[in-house]
C-alpha cells in the first residue's frame, strides 16, 4: 500500500537521503497524485501536501533487504564505535519489531510531527533501542573497571568470579530484544539510579548496589540476586 510506504519512509536511520515530491518530474507527480486519490477515495490532492512533503530514499535493495540492512547497521556502528562487539541481527530485530508495532497505529495523523512521532523511528529512538539492548556498551572494558573497583573494595576473588559469570550471561541476554522481563527490569533500574544518584557520594560500589536494590521491591522473583547486582553494575557504569 502506498500509504504504508509513506509511513515507512520516516524510518531515517542515518543512511537515507531526502527527495522532495515537488522536485519529481510531472509524470511521476501525476502518478503519485492518481494513486493517492484512488487509495483514499478523494477527488483532489492538496497542493500544499505535494509542495511540502518529502521522501526518504535508501540505497538498500528491495531483494534481500534484511541482509543489506544488517550490513548497513554494522557499517554505521563500526564507524561510530570502532572495536565494539556488535550483533546486527539483534539490532535489526529490535528496529523491525518497533516499525511493525508503529504500523498498527490506526489513529488519524494530521501533521508531520504526528507522523514522525506515531509512525516513524528517528535518530533518538534508534539510539534508545541501541542502549536498551546494550549494543553500544563495551562489556569487556566495563568489566575491567568494575573488577578493579570491587577488588579495591576488598571483595573476595570467588565472589568476583560469580559476578563475572552473571556479567557474561547479561551480555548475551541483552542481545535478545524479545526478553521483555529483562528490558522492563533495565528500565526500572535506570529510573532508580537516576532518582538516587545524588545519594551516591562517598559510597562504595556495593553500597550503591544495596541502595538501588532497596528501592526495587517489585522485581520479578525469577531474577537472581547476583544477576540483579551485575545488571545494576552495567547501568551505573552507563
Amino acid at each position: 500500500m502506498l500509504l504504508r510506504s509513506f509511513y515507512c519512509v520516516n524510518l531515517h536511520i542515518y543512511f537515507l537521503s531526502c527527495t522532495k515530491i515537488k522536485d519529481l518530474n510531472k509524470k511521476e507527480i501525476q502518478t503519485l497524485r492518481t494513486k493517492l486519490q484512488n487509495e483514499f477515495a478523494i477527488n483532489n490532492i492538496d497542493e500544499y501536501f505535494l509542495n511540502n512533503t518529502f521522501l526518504k530514499v535508501t540505497d538498500l535493495s528491495i531483494k534481500d533487504s534484511s541482509t543489506h540492512t544488517k550490513g548497513k547497521i554494522s557499517e554505521i556502528l563500526n564507524a561510530k564505535f570502532p572495536g565494539l562487539k556488535i550483533n546486527p541481527d539483534s539490532i535489526y530485530k529490535s528496529i523491525f519489531d518497533e516499525v511493525r508495532r508503529k504500523s498498527k497505529h490506526d489513529k488519524i495523523v494530521t501533521t508531520l510531527d504526528e507522523l514522525i512521532r506515531n509512525k516513524g523511528v528517528g535518530k533518538k529512538q534508534f539510539e534508545e533501542i541501541l542502549s536498551a539492548i546494550g549494543a553500544v556498551k563495551d562489556f569487556d572494558k566495563l568489566w575491567l573497571e568494575i573488577t578493579s573497583t570491587l577488588s579495591n573494595e576488598g571483595l573476595r576473588f570467588g565472589d568476583i568470579q560469580i559476578y563475572k559469570t552473571q556479567w557474561k550471561k547479561l551480555e548475551v541476554d541483552r542481545m535478545d530484544p524479545t526478553n521483555k522481563l529483562l528490558q522492563d527490569t533495565i528500565k526500572k533500574v535506570k529510573k532508580r539510579i537516576d532518582f538516587s544518584r545524588t545519594n551516591f557520594s562517598n559510597k562504595s560500589l556495593m553500597e550503591i548496589v544495596g541502595l538501588i536494590k532497596a528501592d526495587l521491591l517489585d522485581i520479578n522473583v525469577t531474577i537472581t540476586n547476583d544477576y540483579l547486582t551485575v545488571l545494576i553494575f552495567s547501568e551505573i557504569y552507563e
